[in-house]
């Protein structure tokens, strides 16, 4: 499980702008380390003929997934305070992460 989900929901616990600035510095940092071992897995799992294809299509979501939020939660921000919505979203993608963890189908899906 990465520790993307408990940082944002720590997001919501900050008492200050300076420690919430060196937690995100953190994060910042990290991603390489997940974003490579994605990388590594899908080129050992994906045929090289449709390797392209699944980068660009990697690539295309990841993209669109910057507006598409900016538009759901720039609103829901002001209407419930960004704390808030760290706490809920961190605690939501926690879920989801150990429900992933333990589905059996997952771990065998190639």
């Amino acid at each position: 499980m990465h520790n993307y989900n408990l940082f944002i929901l720590g997001y919501g616990l900050i008492p200050t702008f300076r420690i919430f600035a060196a937690v995100t510095v953190i994060v910042g940092t990290s991603m390489p380390l997940f974003n490579t071992a994605s990388t590594v897995l899908i080129q050992e799992n994906v045929e090289n003929e449709y390797l392209g294809r699944v980068m660009s299509l990697m690539n295309m979501i990841g993209a669109l997934g910057m507006p598409v939020s900016m538009l759901i939660f720039g609103p829901l921000a002001d209407k419930i305070g960004m704390w808030r919505e760290f706490i809920i979203t961190g605690t939501l993608m926690f879920i989801f992460s150990v429900v992933f963890i333990f589905d059996k189908r997952i771990k065998t899906a190639r």
